[in-house]
């Protein structure tokens, strides 16, 4: 399996990932231009994008879907509560951060906890983890783990936005405790990391959060 990572230098740096396993590939958030996925295509041969998975409805992580969509014809996944941020600029918070108010429209498949999707030789598991927003969550692909803005390396998600929930990340953190161990950890900003910073991020905003 083969991640790559493409993030922009604005909107809050997003990461998008592409995550290819043979022929096939999913897309984790979709906040970077098109033009660099189809980069990164073209420099990977004949791959198909089957899927966008959103690890929450932010406006830094929805900016490029409508367009991702229109050129790949893929379905998009994303957590329960989702639909509706995807369709509000306020919840999205794009009507305090952005020039203009991103909306999408667009059919979504909403993922409940520990829903599997199979696509192929790609199997992504849903962990919903609610904090950072309502549709917050994780997904886990193989031997990787990609954290969204529930956990960065150091750091956990902001908790002042429209559907964020202090008592719910919380609850989230503890959840991510029990999860088997990843060889890597792929966050909606910043670096990837590993377990052991993982597990020390956790315990010190667990602390913070008590």
């Amino acid at each position: 399996m083969n991640v790559i990572k493409l993030n922009e230098k604005d909107c809050f740096c997003s990461n998008t990932y592409v995550v290819v396993e043979k022929n096939n590939a999913v897309i984790i958030d979709a906040g970077v231009d098109i033009d660099k996925i189809n980069a990164c295509l073209t420099a990977l041969g004949e791959v198909n994008i089957r899927a966008v998975f959103l690890t929450h409805s932010h406006f830094d992580h929805i900016l490029n879907l409508e367009k991702y969509v229109d050129k790949y014809l893929c379905p998009v996944y994303v957590m329960e509560g989702g639909k509706d941020m995807l369709k509000s600029s306020s919840l999205n918070v794009s009507k305090y951060f952005c020039q203009q108010e991103i909306i999408y429209n667009g059919d979504a498949n909403e993922l409940n906890d520990n829903d599997v999707v199979t696509i192929d030789d790609l199997c992504v598991v849903a962990v919903a983890t609610p904090g950072h927003s309502i549709d917050g969550c994780c997904y886990k692909i193989g031997e990787y783990l990609f954290t969204g803005d529930t956990i960065f390396d150091g750091a956990i998600g902001r908790l002042d936005c429209p559907t964020s929930d202090m008592s719910a990340m919380k609850n989230s953190l503890e959840k991510l405790l029990s999860l088997e161990v990843f060889e890597k950890y792929f966050a909606g900003h910043g670096r990837d990391f590993g377990f052991e910073q993982f597990i020390n991020t956790i315990n010190e905003n667990l602390k913070i959060l008590s």
